[in-house]
């Protein structure tokens, strides 16, 4: 993506919010929803037709996420979930991310979502990718039976990090194959893929679906401006496939689960979301621990300005001289 293109798509970004309400679009926020509730700034997702909110809310995390801990056998922990992800619809987050397997996030996810189903981005994943296809199938269902709905806007293939599980799932009867079967049948929208640390993986998936006349349209990566500034893959990665037409989301943007790089002087919320937001991506999965820190991420998102110029140096500089990177994010 060259400076000039970059310069344009933030500049739509900015706007973007107070145009989209005029804009019909296919089952991702509708026009009427998006007048309705309150503005964050939106941004196409790939080629899909599908606009998202810059802010993702996440199921994730490993135990700390009360989506993940809000059993039925934990009704303080479940209470919180089912506020947090009402409160971030009702202030116009539209793209929801969860998996298989974290907890009772799906389940959470689908009780308060369901009436507003048409209005939202909804995204899982499978739980382990080398798994042969009737497991998956069974994944998938047990998905949809949570989320309670009858198709997903996207289901991914989740934690690709090495070649070895590239080619198992390619093979017959894996994760690819499970894929297109998903979406042919009407189960999902779109197919996608995830990788938290590893930019050969994801370059290898999409070339190969290329090759392979298959769509793979959303791709979830790894993020940040710590492992960026230590040679990490996401940042390359994002400007290489800027234009591709696949739908790209960041994770890890905090650097990993407990947000270990806003304990560093100088890096807060806002500024390592700022980062990535200014990145050629479209949403940041961010999971979400309190109410408190869903308002704070909303806040930013509303008065989202792109990091440019001598800020972004300034930034970049004092993480390489003072922060250690958070997740092995390989190039």
């Amino acid at each position: 993506m060259t400076e000039l293109s970059r310069r344009k798509f933030l500049r739509h970004t900015v706007t973007g919010a107070a145009a989209a309400g005029s804009v019909s679009l296919v089952k991702g926020v509708s026009a009427e929803a998006e007048s309705a509730r309150p503005k964050l700034p939106m941004r196409e997702f790939g080629k899909t037709g599908v606009r998202v909110s810059i802010l993702a809310l996440g199921g994730g995390g490993r135990g700390r996420n009360p989506q993940i801990l809000g059993t039925r056998q934990r009704p303080q922990e479940r209470e919180l979930a089912v506020k947090i992800i009402g409160r971030a619809f009702e202030e116009g987050v539209s793209y929801f991310d969860s998996c298989t397997g974290y907890g009772a996030s799906e389940e959470i996810m689908g009780e308060v979502l369901k009436p507003h189903r048409k209005d939202v981005f909804l995204v899982t994943k499978c739980g382990q990718p080398s798994s042969p296809e009737g497991q998956l199938r069974r994944e998938l269902e047990l998905s949809l039976t949570r989320l309670q709905t009858d198709q997903l806007d996207v289901w991914q293939i989740h934690n690709v990090n090495n070649m070895n599980q590239v080619r198992r799932i390619f093979s017959k009867g894996g994760a690819v194959e499970a894929a297109q079967k998903a979406k042919e049948e009407g189960l999902t929208r779109f197919i996608g893929v995830t990788s938290h640390s590893s930019a050969k993986v994801l370059t290898e998936v999409i070339e190969r679906c290329t090759k392979e006349g298959i769509k793979m349209e959303a791709v979830l990566l790894g993020l940040n401006i710590a492992d960026s500034m230590a040679g990490g893959y996401g940042s390359a990665f994002a400007t290489t496939y800027a234009d591709s037409g696949v739908g790209l989301a960041a994770m890890k943007v905090f650097g990993s689960d407990g947000a270990p790089l806003l304990r560093y002087p100088g890096v807060d919320a806002e500024k390592a979301l700022r980062y990535v937001w200014s990145k050629p991506i479209a949403s940041a999965v961010i999971g979400t621990h309190s109410l408190v820190e869903l308002e704070e991420n909303i806040r930013i998102a509303r008065e989202f300005k792109p990091m440019e110029g001598e800020e972004l140096a300034a930034f970049e500089q004092h993480v390489a001289k003072t922060v250690k990177p958070a997740w092995a994010l390989k190039s």
